[in-house]
């Protein structure tokens, strides 16, 4: 099997520079659709309490489907989340990477994904990946750079409880190990040579 991949010029980019100011930052990043279960998260981070949010807030990027959007802001509107969770739109290109560089850890809530290139993107740009066991990453286990956890709310909460009870350099060193895994198995470079190799073979 020869796995999907990300441009190595999107994982050598120079890393951005960093809001000093910002509050620690979990980010989601891709189509704002049903599939990626979003409501999972506002849910859990109510469920959780915004006292454990005081230094947190939950970035939503990406297009957004109206009518889920609308059923999100009700949510969020209802359960009191607007000073932790914002919607700033899609990004692409430099601004696609400063704003994962501006963010702590990557949360995929999602359902079901066939590979979810996303997850391949935040680890690259060295951010720790929250997913579900709907997305294929036990890689993110198996390397301790992540959080592969049950398809479930539950499991996204706890999931989340686990990344605030975690130190930042802790995080920090997450990171590193899932941009080591890209390296080693995820850029064009290294799955162009495989399909070489496969069809001289």
């Amino acid at each position: 099997i020869i796995p999907n991949g990300i441009p190595d010029e999107f994982y050598n980019t120079k890393r951005r520079n960093i809001d000093a100011y910002r509050k620690r930052r979990l980010l989601f990043l891709s189509q704002i659709i049903p599939v990626k279960g979003l409501e999972r998260v506002i849910r859990s981070i109510s469920e959780i309490g915004l006292d454990k949010f005081r230094d947190w807030e939950f970035i939503i990027a990406g297009y957004e489907d109206a009518d889920y959007k609308s059923v999100l802001e009700k949510m969020i509107h209802e359960l009191n989340l607007g000073a932790v969770i914002k919607f700033i739109g899609p990004k692409f290109g430099d601004d696609k990477i400063e704003t994962f560089d501006n963010a702590d850890v990557f949360v995929l809530p999602s359902y079901s994904e066939n590979f979810a290139i996303v997850v391949a993107e935040a680890l690259s740009r060295g951010l720790p990946v929250l997913t579900t066991t709907g997305a294929p990453w036990k890689e993110l286990e198996s390397n301790n750079c992540g959080f592969w956890v049950d398809n479930t709310e539950l499991g996204i909460k706890e999931g989340i409880l686990q990344i605030l009870r975690i130190s930042e350099e802790e995080l920090k060193n997450m990171g590193s190990r899932g941009k080591k895994l890209i390296l080693e198995n995820y850029l064009w470079s290294r799955s162009s040579l495989k399909t070489v190799e496969m069809y001289k073979w």
